[in-house]
């Protein structure tokens, strides 16, 4: 019998362990911002996937395969969780490959384990569940493939010189223009990693008079043919936009996506990088509080930046001295940074759980591998069981929040199923369900009713009379709910 290739075993392993992980919640994920694309899926025409069914957003990639999932097997969990537990193992097996690659340019020493336990660190995150569970999430997914994709181009063309490779990277960019804004921390990763791949190589001595020629680059061509496409690229995106659109940026729109706050700008990066890292979402309330609070202020930013530039400065003017470890690890810091950009001036959640954790997916490729690196440097079987350890604690934390997805989709599906007020001419909504442990439920922006619309969507049946939403809560438990009762004499 022929042996299965080694590849297609670790794609396998990472598909199956990520299907194992996430099948408690093989039936969740459509609720809240689904709902409104179920509804336009419903009601549009086939092609209605070229305008993105009318969202303010060219997302034209996503809404071609959600349309064709939704109209194949409509709602039905099991499709959609072969779907995405195969769009992140995918994420995670590139991933793996990229830090093979990476660590047979710089000549790292224990390849194997960083590129293995770098996947396996990010493939089983906590933080992971709103991408690989919610139904709106695919397209952070396709980002993170495009991503790693146009870097392994990138690094194509620096090792062989090859324009070809570049034009690879290009039209993964343009893919993930039409996906996700994500897309444009492309080019500012694709020139980090240039000037990592500059900065942290040895200067040529009479040792190594080959290094120079090896590790050379021919600027001219780079910025012609590496600089200027992204910069058209990104000319593209934005004129495109506004002729398309009427603003700069879809989705969120110019007034959010534009605006400017350099505090939070220069923060909210480094709060994506330690988050997943040390599981900071998981801290005691008043731990996590005061972290974030000191990395939100003027000397927490600055202490950060200032040790981060330095790293990158000790890494150019002690490259000869310093170990490709740390040299790489300082880039992929520098990289999840840069990857952080694009959501930077939106809002870092980290009271509830869950929420928003999709922007920092593709910050995470970058930042989860550092602590693969860094336990790499200790002796023999150590690093094994320390990453064991880590992966342990990590898959565990994962596991709750899966069970988490789970029960708000059975809270959910009980609450739609043993409703009987159909008729009643005006009912009193006194509460309702924003979100369970941070997992969105009802929260619904549009103007009516977030019950009536799910009715409406997912049961096919309208509430005929006036609704009045009282009042909506945070819902940490399955028996939270809000009790009330009629005074004597009212």
């Amino acid at each position: 019998m022929k042996r299965i290739p080694r590849q297609v075993q670790i794609f396998g392993l990472f598909f199956l362990s990520s299907l194992i992980l996430y099948w408690p919640a093989r039936n969740a994920g459509f609720v809240s911002d689904f709902l409104g694309w179920q509804d336009l899926y419903d009601k549009g025409p086939w092609y209605g996937f070229l305008y993105s069914f009318g969202y303010g957003g060219h997302q034209q990639v996503l809404q071609l395969i959600n349309y064709c999932m939704y109209k194949s097997f409509g709602t039905n969990g099991l499709p959609w969780t072969f779907l995405f537990c195969a769009f992140h193992a995918a994420n995670g097996y590139l991933l793996y490959r990229l830090l093979l690659k990476m660590g047979n340019i710089w000549q790292l020493q224990f390849t194997g384990f960083t590129a293995m336990f770098g996947a396996l660190f990010f493939l089983f995150s906590p933080y992971q569940p709103e991408v690989t569970v919610w139904r709106v999430c695919l397209h952070y997914m396709i980002s993170g493939l495009c991503t790693l994709g146009a870097i392994w181009y990138t690094l194509d063309y620096l090792q062989r010189g090859r324009v070809r490779a570049l034009w690879w990277a290009h039209g993964l960019m343009l893919i993930n223009l039409f996906t996700l804004e994500l897309a444009l921390a492309i080019p500012l990763l694709t020139h980090g990693v240039l000037i990592g791949w500059q900065l942290s190589h040895k200067v040529p001595s009479v040792e190594s008079p080959d290094t120079h020629d090896r590790y050379h680059l021919d600027w001219k061509k780079t910025i012609l043919y590496l600089s200027l496409p992204q910069i058209g690229l990104y000319i593209f995106f934005f004129v495109w936009n506004k002729l398309t659109l009427g603003q700069w940026v879809g989705h969120y729109g110019e007034k959010r996506m534009l605006a400017f706050d350099p505090v939070r700008m220069l923060s909210t990066p480094l709060k994506y990088m330690v988050k997943p890292l040390f599981f900071i979402r998981h801290w005691e309330h008043a731990d996590k509080m005061a972290l974030f609070n000191w990395m939100s202020g003027d000397f927490g930013i600055k202490f950060c930046y200032i040790l981060l530039i330095s790293m990158a400065l000790s890494v150019f003017f002690l490259r000869n001295f310093l170990t490709p470890r740390i040299k790489l690890a300082v880039l992929l810091l520098w990289l999840g940074i840069l990857a952080s950009v694009p959501v930077s001036n939106l809002h870092f959640e980290w009271v509830l759980f869950n929420e928003n954790d999709r922007y920092g997916y593709v910050s995470s490729l970058f930042v989860l591998p550092v602590m693969a690196l860094a336990l790499a440097r200790l002796a023999r079987w150590w690093k094994y069981f320390a990453a064991l350890l880590y992966l342990f604690i990590s898959s565990f934390l994962l596991r709750n929040t899966v069970n988490d997805w789970a029960e708000m989709d059975r809270i959910y599906h009980k609450l739609l199923d043993e409703f009987v007020w159909y008729d009643a001419k005006e009912l009193y909504v006194l509460s309702l369900a924003d979100n369970y442990q941070g997992i969105w439920m009802f929260r619904y922006y549009p103007k009516g009713s977030a019950l009536a619309d799910a009715f409406q969507v997912v049961k096919h049946r309208n509430l005929s009379g006036i609704i009045h939403e009282t009042a909506f809560f945070n819902m940490n438990t399955g028996h939270d709910a809000l009790l009330a009762k009629v005074l004597e004499g009212n």
